[in-house]
């Protein structure tokens, strides 16, 4: 009897577990179209999901919305769906996109939807958005990614716990992000904000970035500007450089024209310096410098300093400190008409 009885009890508890973890899944889906101005604007406010914008050659645009949602009560699924929707406004010139989500939802993970815990029910909420080519878009994407190919209008984004995969961006003025990666091969002119976040980035016109603990690699910019804290930054060829910061780490292959650095607790490192630049000024409070330059560098040395090293292994180079006042010349030409304005403390730069 009490076999029987621990027979019956297992079975139970069998029986049990597979109640609680049964999952319970729904999905809708939304599609509008409607004929829409190429010179129009487009606003999009999304989160728990990715959003994906095709540019067309059509008068029209034409959105996709797929809401998905997992729960392990059939009850709070019904409900959290119902919650759940896509606000779509369409006008000549004028489309608003809006998620509606209700507070009660737990976002899913950003990389997948199915990797949940407890009781909890998970939200999705993917756009296709297809827009005319020119169209402006504004763009604001929570615990989600966007997905972007050429677009010829102006972009504003903002993503906060995702990622931007992106190509050709000439327009793309503005971005913010927190916690995130961004792909992209090209942009035009941008304004920046990031934090805890990844820039990978082919070419651009020209950056203005504001950054703090993130790490960058960059291939070729014309007018970078960047104040920067904790950063880690790796380019590869800079017109004009100005940076303003401090714990940060810089590696930069080939300066073409000038540069500025105001620095504190850093460390820089150039590969070469061209002879085209005559601007190069340093600000420089604890930090390292190791500069490489082309061959028939030549500049006046000026500034001050205040417990700072200068070593270089040109032979031609002479340099001296004469009560704090830094002055002499590197490279071959001690007339030369290009200076380096160099002020210093508790810092190091190695002229190679």
């Amino acid at each position: 009897m009490n076999k029987q009885y621990r027979i019956y009890l297992t079975l139970i508890l069998i029986s049990f577990q597979l109640v609680s973890l049964a999952q319970f899944s729904d999905k809708k889906v939304i599609d509008k179209t409607a004929s829409f101005d190429k010179s129009g604007r487009v606003s999009l406010n999304n989160r728990h999901g990715n959003i994906q914008i095709i540019s067309w050659p059509k008068d029209s645009i034409k959105v996709h919305v797929e809401i998905e949602g997992e729960s392990k009560s059939l009850s709070k699924l019904q409900e959290t769906m119902a919650k759940t929707s896509s606000q779509i406004s369409f006008q000549n010139t004028n489309a608003i996109i809006s998620t509606v989500v209700s507070e009660t939802v737990v976002s899913r993970s950003i990389s997948d939807i199915r990797n949940l815990t407890g009781t909890g029910t998970t939200i999705g909420i993917d756009y296709k958005v297809y827009v005319p080519q020119n169209t402006k878009l504004i763009i604001s994407n929570k615990y989600g990614d966007v997905f972007l190919d050429d677009h010829n209008g102006e972009i504003i984004l903002e993503l906060n716990h995702g990622n931007l995969r992106a190509n050709h961006l000439p327009k793309l003025s503005t971005l913010s992000c927190s916690f995130g990666n961004i792909f992209i091969t090209s942009v035009g002119s941008l304004n920046a904000r990031l934090q805890f976040s990844e820039m990978d980035l082919e070419k651009a016109d020209r950056l203005n970035l504001n950054s703090k603990s993130g790490t960058y690699d960059i291939d070729e910019v014309d007018d970078f500007v960047i104040t920067s804290t904790n950063d880690n930054l790796k380019l590869g060829s800079v017109n004009t450089f100005t940076f303003n910061g401090s714990l940060s780490k810089i590696k930069l292959d080939n300066l073409l024209t000038s540069s500025t650095f105001n620095i504190k607790y850093g460390k820089v490192r150039i590969s070469k310096i061209q002879a085209s630049v005559c601007s190069f000024n340093i600000q420089s409070n604890r930090t390292t410098f190791d500069l490489g330059f082309a061959p028939n560098v030549s500049f006046k040395v000026s500034g001050t300093q205040n417990d700072f090293e200068i070593l270089s292994t040109n032979p031609n180079s002479h340099i001296e400190s004469n009560n704090g006042l830094l002055s002499g010349h590197y490279g071959s030409n001690p007339d030369s008409e290009c200076t380096y304005l160099i002020n210093g403390q508790k810092s190091k730069i190695y002229f190679k």
